[in-house]
């Protein structure tokens, strides 16, 4: 697994799993000058697309000590979220097209989506529950 410097990934001590986003999108970029835009996403280089590749994205468990694939979740498109692991056995994030889904930590399995816009808050109980903010990013208070 290599360095991560966003879109944080999540450890379970329970599973001895890690769980992380991943962007199957390649490019090819060239070496020129590249201008800066304010407000446009900036690589400080030109690329462009391969050419009959589609990009996909994935969340993955890893064995932690091995990094062996356990499981693969796929998705539609590359992800830009993070991922929250909780002890109980459950896996949260999001994706590109507005979703956000809970996974089983051991074997990957879809236990529930919702469409962001959605109200996704816990109510009051001895369980927990997470609650999110709408957009580009995953907040969970518990």
């Amino acid at each position: 697994m290599a360095p991560r410097t966003w879109f944080s990934p999540s450890y379970s001590p329970q599973t001895g799993l890690i769980y992380q986003n991943v962007r199957e999108k390649g490019a090819i970029y060239y070496l020129t000058e590249a201008p800066y835009i304010p407000g446009r996403q900036f690589l400080g280089a030109s690329r462009r697309s391969i050419p009959g590749e589609e990009p996909w994205g994935a969340m993955r468990a890893l064995n932690a000590m091995t990094g062996e694939r356990q499981w693969e979740f796929r998705l539609q498109s590359p992800p830009w979220s993070g991922i929250l692991s909780t002890a109980g056995g459950v896996v949260f994030s999001g994706d590109m097209e507005g979703n956000f889904f809970a996974l089983d930590a051991a074997n990957g399995k879809l236990l529930w989506l919702r469409e962001r816009w959605e109200a996704i808050c816990g109510r009051r109980s001895r369980k927990r529950h997470p609650c999110l903010s709408s957009g580009p990013s995953i907040n969970a208070w518990f």
